[in-house]
């Protein structure tokens, strides 16, 4: 086995901490660090791969699986209805600077969302590593080679600044823009699980812009994290 360089950022998917039907999520936990939390590796059958998304947070009942993909699937066809009810010619549509353009981009410019969380060094395998070096190194995730976040945090505030024409799309729909987990909140429990209504709060970034975009915060927030 060849042995990456140390000026690169490697990560491997570990099988026995994979379920079959939700590998995605399991190889985003593994590589956001999550596994510190796992007491056991997540057995390999249907009855157990639904909560895998919620270990990280202790959510070890079958309840609390159950209601997780609840709410998902009830998200999924009010985003999908909202989509369909809602999509337009955007090149029709006269809409300056959506606002989730401004949401985005501000948190770009020179890294201020990652200096808010991070602040200027992380810890890994017990070193304090300057954010300045782990941007600029290259990434290795199961032997596949990436940019660094380095390259990608320097194009982004270009693509997503609200004056680039690189985000125009001659499809647009109405999106909450920032409709992760943290955003919908969940009826209280009633006798049958499907009668439980959502809520969603925080419309500050709600408006027409692209379906790719509308999906891109709450996809890196539930999935991630």
């Amino acid at each position: 086995m060849v042995t990456p360089p140390s000026n690169t950022i490697t990560l491997v998917s570990e099988p026995a901490f994979v379920t079959v039907d939700s590998k995605y999520r399991g190889e985003s936990a593994l590589n956001m660090g999550c596994v510190a939390d796992v007491v056991r590796p997540v057995k390999r059958n249907s009855e157990r791969h639904l909560g895998w998304a919620g270990w990280c947070a202790g959510y070890k009942e079958r309840n609390s699986a159950e209601t997780l993909l609840h709410v998902e699937l009830v998200k999924a066809e009010d985003m999908l209805r909202a989509y369909r009810n809602s999509l337009q010619n955007g090149r029709a549509m006269e809409i300056s600077s959506p606002k989730v353009h401004r949401f985005f981009h501000s948190r770009l410019v020179g890294d201020a969302r990652h200096l808010d969380f991070y602040g200027t060094a992380i810890h890994l395998t017990g070193e304090l590593i300057p954010l300045d070096k782990i941007l600029s190194m290259p990434w290795i995730i199961n032997g596949e080679s990436y940019p660094s976040l380095r390259q990608s945090f320097d194009v982004a505030p270009n693509i997503m600044s609200p004056s680039s024409l690189q985000i125009t799309s001659p499809l647009l729909a109405f999106g909450m823009g920032d409709a992760h987990g943290g955003n919908v909140m969940i009826e209280p429990k009633s006798q049958h699980q499907g009668n439980r209504t959502l809520l969603y709060v925080d419309y500050e970034v709600a408006g027409f812009h692209p379906i790719m975009l509308d999906l891109a915060k709450p996809f890196y927030n539930d999935v991630f994290f």
